[in-house]
């Protein structure tokens, strides 16, 4: 059999993913077998897999990986796997290890429901523009390629000089637009320089916008597996194609994705996309978080979708109506999605009774009835973020977040916010100004916020070890992002945190990444949640995988301390690999008297002698979660969730899982 291990990324790579695996099975005769994926199996047939049931081991052993540098530097067609039961991960872009196109075309049949809906937009289109246009599905896609780095976006002109060629060739064309940025500049410009041609923007889901671009005939493409689908579902004999070869600054990645991806038919434009300025890098990160630095109130009591909720396809109430209960607080009227990564469903118990939540104006439930129903004293809670290291970006990015901590929480709850950083962050000025990197983060928030400097250095046994065995990190992908501070960064999370005399007032630390924002309301105060029901730990997300050389031996390294301990777990057995491995990290509550007590320290401590963090940057999201499963029971694990996708690394979180994430243990 041929098994995928994990989807990964969004919808557009998950359909390459399955399109290998079949060429590759159908090759060997073999079975493929891949993770439920409700979005998938709701929009296409796909006769030829079978679906894997939540909590089934995908394959034994270690799977071997697509994603191989002598796979991604090279145009080689990689070797059919010759093994009895194949297990592959990651997303390989390489159409020449699909099956014939025909059998692709078959397992991506659209469901009859997408089918009536794609011919009732055609209808509506042709009885508006006539029945003899052509329809020519343009696909500009922004919101990440303009935010991330080293990746480009295309450029107007490329997209106006295809659609004019287009239009000279097919006068009766009407250009239907598909895009993550409705309301970006661009789209502005690109309109304004194509005034004879008809356009349409298309506003529904992303699965209807991959159904009716597929029933386009003519396509211009800028970049991204989804658009690429669009027009391989839709290809015609007579269709004109034009793709835009650039995605990134490296341009033999440039090359090589061209000749592993595009067929010849298609029409392939260089000079097509750029860097993005930093205005327009401005101009997308407000279309999509709407992060005004203004009053909150209005948003509570007023709340309208942001362009951000438009890219998500996420419909909200015009008033955030909000109802709390003992699984998680969310917005009521919220469609609760899956998570694509891994494909279980939203576990909240709806019946569950509320507990007496803060009730503003235009909540619901039956607690809300009475307004302020709170009798004991506020939580001492504060707010606590690593500014660490060499990369300045850090404090660029809190800068950049802050405002939305204020905005979405903080204006309502007053909490205290307490940053940790290197020196560097309080002598280093930021390029152009007067301004320290600490200075630059206290004038963008309206919080109170303190800063604590903190130094880091290596374990000492880890000092100790020969060779320097510290520098030689197994996990290659979070190795390379940077130095050793990287590392140093997991460390004061697993262990120096703990330490900080400063935190020693609170009951309760929320810890956030310095580059993690909100992007809509929080209807319940976080720490009030906590302290109502008595949890040790609140968290965002579980995931149910983590890549075995960013883990090192730590399912190991928890039972033998529980067994040395004389200390019988309290679910430890419900973790592991393909069942729970660790908590989104990026966001955690502490109840912190359990964290500094002498059981919690002891955990901590032989994690940190171990050098986990700098043999195989072991995260401390894994490293909280199985300490957890020594020591507490499910129950006493809170899941905040429902406050839709977050911002993160200067982008929108999605497809990772980041928003209405999964309580693994729930139930």
């Amino acid at each position: 059999r041929v098994t995928l291990k994990e989807w990964s990324g969004g919808l557009g790579n998950n359909m390459v993913q399955y399109a290998v695996g079949h060429g590759i099975a159908q090759l060997r005769g073999s079975t493929l077998i891949v993770p439920t994926h409700p979005l998938m199996q709701r929009t296409f047939a796909m006769p030829f897999a079978q679906t894997r049931p939540e909590g089934q081991p995908s394959a034994q052993g270690r799977c071997t990986d697509f994603n191989l540098p002598k796979y991604q530097t090279s145009t080689a067609v990689p070797p059919t796997p010759t093994a009895n039961d194949f297990c592959f991960e990651g997303v390989l872009f390489d159409r020449r290890l699909f099956p014939p196109r025909k059998d692709v075309l078959n397992e991506f049949r659209l469901t009859p429901e997408l089918v009536n809906y794609t011919a009732k937009e055609l209808d509506q289109l042709q009885a508006k523009h006539g029945a003899g246009v052509e329809f020519v599905a343009v696909h500009v896609r922004l919101g990440d390629r303009v935010l991330q780095k080293n990746w480009l976006s295309p450029t107007p002109a490329y997209v106006s000089k295809a659609v004019l060629g287009i239009k000279a060739k097919h006068p009766n064309s009407v250009f239907v637009l598909f895009t993550d940025c409705p309301k970006c500049s661009v789209i502005n410009t690109i309109q304004a320089a194509t005034p004879n041609c008809t356009w349409v923007i298309h506003q529904g889901s992303s699965v209807e916008a991959l159904a009716l671009m597929s029933a386009c005939k003519h396509f211009v493409l800028t970049s991204g597996s989804f658009g690429w689908w669009g027009a391989y579902l839709g290809e015609q004999p007579h269709s004109t194609i034009a793709f835009c070869a650039e995605y990134t600054t490296d341009r033999k990645r440039n090359v090589r994705r061209i000749t592993k991806m595009i067929p010849s038919t298609w029409q392939v434009h260089w000079g097509c996309a750029a860097k993005p300025t930093t205005s327009e890098q401005r101009a997308v990160n407000s279309a999509y978080s709407d992060s005004a630095r203004n009053s909150t109130y209005q948003d509570w009591e007023h709340y309208k979708p942001t362009a951000f909720d438009r890219v998500l396809r996420r419909k909200k109430p015009p008033v955030p109506s909000a109802e709390c209960n003992g699984r998680g607080w969310f917005l009521t009227g919220n469609n609760l999605v899956v998570s694509r990564k891994h494909s279980r469903g939203v576990k909240i118990n709806l019946n569950a009774q509320p507990y007496p939540c803060q009730c503003m104006h235009g909540w619901v439930g039956p607690q809300c009835q009475v307004q302020h129903l709170v009798t004991h004293p506020k939580p001492k809670g504060v707010i606590v973020y690593l500014l660490y290291g060499a990369n300045f970006q850090y404090a660029m990015e809190l800068a950049e977040v802050l405002p939305m901590l204020d905005r979405y929480f903080n204006d309502r709850y007053g909490y205290p916010v307490m940053v940790f950083h290197s020196a560097n962050m309080a002598t280093n000025y930021v390029p152009g100004t007067k301004k320290t990197y600490l200075d630059h983060v206290q004038n963008s928030t309206r919080s109170k916020i303190t800063f604590v400097e903190v130094k880091i250095g290596l374990p000492d046994p880890v000092k100790k070890w020969t060779g320097k065995k510290w520098s030689k990190c197994t996990c290659r992908f979070k190795c390379s992002e940077g130095t050793i501070d990287y590392r140093h960064m997991g460390q004061f999370f697993q262990y120096l945190m703990f330490q900080q005399p400063e935190l020693e007032d609170y009951d309760w630390v929320w810890r956030m990444d310095a580059n993690l924002g909100l992007t809509h309301p929080i209807p319940c105060d976080v720490f009030e949640v906590m302290q109502t029901e008595n949890y040790i730990y609140g968290f965002y997300m579980g995931a149910t995988t983590e890549m075995a050389q960013c883990t090192g031996p730590i399912e190991t390294v928890a039972a033998r301390f529980a067994a040395e301990n004389k200390i019988i777990p309290t679910h430890l057995h419900l973790l592991g690999q393909g069942k729970l491995m660790s908590y989104a990290g990026a966001w955690g509550v502490f109840n912190w008297k359990f964290f500094t007590g002498k059981a919690w320290l002891a955990w901590a401590k032989h994690v940190h002698h171990k050098g986990l963090a700098y043999a195989h940057r072991l995260g401390e999201q894994t490293m909280y979660t199985f300490g957890l499963g020594i020591f507490v029971p499910p129950a006493a694990l809170h899941q905040f969730g429902g406050v839709g996708a977050l911002w993160h690394n200067e982008h929108p979180l999605w497809g990772w899982g980041f928003y209405e994430g999964d309580y693994l243990l729930a139930e």
